[in-house]
């Protein structure tokens, strides 16, 4: 019976030497948690901020700037900041009855201001002749505009044209308009060797000849009372060069 007991006395020892250990571990011993970071799910605006160790301002890839060539009172504004816009879709708009009025009366005075060479004068005397008139009127703003048929040919005072190029140079570096015009005459590479801007040139048919001219005398109206330049679009060169019904073939 005692060794019986002893052998109980020896597993109670080691029980007990084992549990402390394990009671050590669980406590004293236990390593450090893990560190974890708990979110509650939840809906909101998903952000992402980018930093940049370098200052400076960050601005549009394209950006457009738009203004009138002239001053005035906004009536119509067709945009807002932020909305979608297409080619064609007027932005702005300018209080412009007044300035029409302007217009119409310059249209119907400007007859009182012309000086013309009258029928068949040759192109480059008609020229020279135009020019001298102007100057002699030392107006400040001039729109001189020259029709013709056919090339230059017959000229007695400048037979080579240097002259009255010279002279046209002149009058575009003052700021004068100087519209060429060919009547059922393809005058573009006439134009070009005058010194003419493309777009201060036209070609119009016979049948179109008082519409074309209608349209020119109110951009030279337009001209006179606000100093903006005389030009065509391609809309409106193809509309003057036009061929009426009783012109086709």
């Amino acid at each position: 019976m005692r060794a019986w007991s002893g052998w109980v006395k020896t597993l109670v020892v080691l029980a007990g030497i084992v549990l402390l250990g394990f009671l050590l571990r669980l406590t004293v011993l236990r390593p450090d948690p893990v560190p974890v970071s708990l979110y509650r799910a939840a809906r909101g605006t998903v952000e992402e901020t980018v930093t940049n160790s370098k200052a400076g301002t960050v601005k549009a890839r394209r950006r457009s700037r738009i203004s009138p060539d002239i001053g005035g009172r906004v009536e119509y504004v067709g945009a807002r900041s932020g909305d979608r816009v297409h080619k064609g879709q007027v932005l702005l708009r300018l209080y412009d009855r007044d300035l029409n009025a302007s217009v119409d009366l310059a249209a119907h005075e400007v007859a009182t201001a012309e000086v013309e060479p009258r029928g068949f004068t040759p192109l480059n005397d008609a020229t020279c002749q135009i020019v001298n008139l102007a100057k002699a009127g030392n107006y400040d703003k001039v729109a001189i505009i020259i029709m013709t048929d056919g090339q230059e040919n017959q000229s007695r005072e400048d037979r080579t044209g240097a002259i009255a190029k010279g002279m046209l140079a002149e009058c575009r570096a003052k700021g004068w308009q100087v519209i060429m015009l060919g009547v059922d005459f393809d005058n573009a590479q006439q134009a070009d060797s005058y010194g003419n801007l493309a777009s201060a040139s036209a070609t119009m048919s016979a049948g179109m000849h008082v519409n074309s001219m209608r349209s020119t005398a109110s951009k030279r109206a337009i001209y006179g009372v606000t100093g903006q330049s005389m030009s065509y679009s391609a809309e409106e060169k193809a509309e003057m060069a036009k061929k009426t019904p009783t012109e086709a073939p």
